[in-house]
């Protein structure tokens, strides 16, 4: 990623380029929870809860970057949706991250 100063609009080219970051970040998420969930081993399953983290930091840094504020709080609804899921993999808590997952790539 580049670093932009915060005071700066964003290009274009700029804001692209976030964009599509944002959305293979999301991509990247939703791929690894699918395969969490297929997933019977412990071990394997601490990996995929490390790569949906560094998945959802990609996100988050990469909407705070180009995202409208109603945006960003939708990303932050999706973030407390994916601690509820590490912390209780419920099918509610995960129809719930995957709901709102959709609806975020949907919109960005």
């Amino acid at each position: 990623m580049t670093d932009i100063d915060a005071g700066a609009p964003l290009t274009p080219h700029a804001r692209d380029t976030y964009r599509k970051q944002c959305e293979r970040g999301v991509a990247l998420f939703q791929k690894t929870l699918e395969e969490y969930q297929q997933s019977e081993l412990p071990a394997q399953k601490e990996k995929y809860k490390d790569v949906m983290g560094k998945a959802m930091l990609i996100i988050q840094e990469t909407a705070a970057k180009f995202l409208s504020q109603e945006l960003q709080k939708q990303q932050q609804g999706i973030e407390k949706d994916y601690e509820k899921f590490i912390a209780n993999s419920s099918p509610e808590n995960l129809n719930k991250l995957q709901k709102d997952l959709e609806n975020f790539q949907k919109k960005i």
